[in-house]
């Protein structure tokens, strides 16, 4: 038995909606649900969820006393747990948009509203219903600098070898413009949850095993869940929040390591501030000092990075790279 109710919304979104295609008896009973849902489609989702669907809504608040079962998102909504996520996708939205989303929030299902409003309960069933999916097993690298042109990006190329070069598969995304091979797809940093990324990034020259995507912008606030890459490598540009810190010994290197919360610091170069300072700000942590390379500038500026890398960065790098990583 189908029953319907009246939702009454502002602008294009007010329709009369089925509470159902679901027998009544089929229908899960006072279900958590966490709505996700911004803009002209949150109130008609609320209105449907808590009234003719009859189930409960929680919140950041009441999230840990109640844990949802389900998480109804919209295409603009940020990635997750491991919660069940049904998409909701305005009806008349480009399918282009609505694509990238589903690559980056993996939803078990998807719904256009209002148009297929009636089909949401069975939508949310089969997501309930579904094993979910295993926990992602990429290891994420976070290497940032104390400032521009200290040498972030050719740390993490050596990073990203160092590991390939054991043999598992690697992911480096950077927005670097200089270094990158220049078939490097341009990816925005809110599609680096795509479970295909891997597959689609450039190869890193004489570095089988590692592959290598152009973030539009800094890749600050990701998360790469692509199985096929065992270790992702983020040059995340200027940034104290990360794993590894690059630094010169100079005034913006000392202000850094005083800030960040990096288990690493590569300090590269020679500058004004004496050995033992940074020695002393860089505390209990793992350091690792590499001169300034001829070398490596020489390769970066014909395309040879990072197989033309010395091995001594390489070599003193190495032991940098995760211990849940490949090796």
């Amino acid at each position: 038995m189908t029953t319907t109710t009246s939702i009454s919304t502002d602008g294009p979104f007010e329709a009369d909606l089925p509470a159902a295609d679901l027998p009544a008896a089929d229908l899960p009973a006072a279900l958590p649900v966490e709505l996700a849902v911004r803009g002209q489609l949150a109130e008609s989702v609320r209105r449907t969820v808590e009234g003719a669907l009859g189930w409960q809504l929680v919140d950041e608040l009441t999230a840990p006393l109640v844990p949802p079962a389900v998480r109804l998102v919209d295409p603009t909504s940020a990635v997750g747990g491991d919660t069940p996520t049904v998409m909701l996708i305005p009806s008349g939205d480009a399918p282009a948009a609505a694509g990238l989303a589903v690559l980056r929030l993996r939803p078990a299902a998807v719904t256009a509203w209002p148009c297929e409003g009636p089909m949401l309960a069975a939508a949310v069933v089969r997501a309930t219903a579904a094993p979910r999916s295993a926990a992602a097993t990429t290891t994420e690298l976070r290497v940032g600098g104390s400032a521009g042109g200290v040498g972030t990006t050719t740390v993490a190329l050596a990073l990203t070898a160092a590991a390939a070069w054991r043999g598992a598969p690697v992911l480096l995304a950077s927005c670097d413009r200089v270094l990158l091979p220049t078939d490097a797809p341009a990816v925005d940093p809110s599609a680096m949850a795509a479970p295909d990324l891997f597959a689609r990034a450039a190869s890193l020259q004489g570095v089988p095993g590692a592959r290598v995507v152009r973030t539009t912008t800094p890749a600050t606030e990701v998360a790469v869940i692509d199985p096929a890459a065992r270790l992702a490598v983020l040059d995340v540009g200027v940034a104290d929040e990360v794993d590894v810190l690059v630094v010169r010994p100079d005034a913006a290197g000392l202000a850094a390591l005083e800030r960040t919360p990096a288990a690493a610091v590569v300090v590269t170069g020679t500058g004004a501030v004496p050995a033992r300072v940074i020695a002393a700000a860089t505390g209990g942590r793992r350091r690792v000092d590499l001169p300034m390379s001829h070398r490596v500038a020489r390769a970066a500026a014909v395309g040879r990075v990072p197989s033309a890398l010395p091995g001594r960065y390489i070599r003193a790098l190495a032991g940098l790279v995760p211990s849940g990583a490949p090796g």
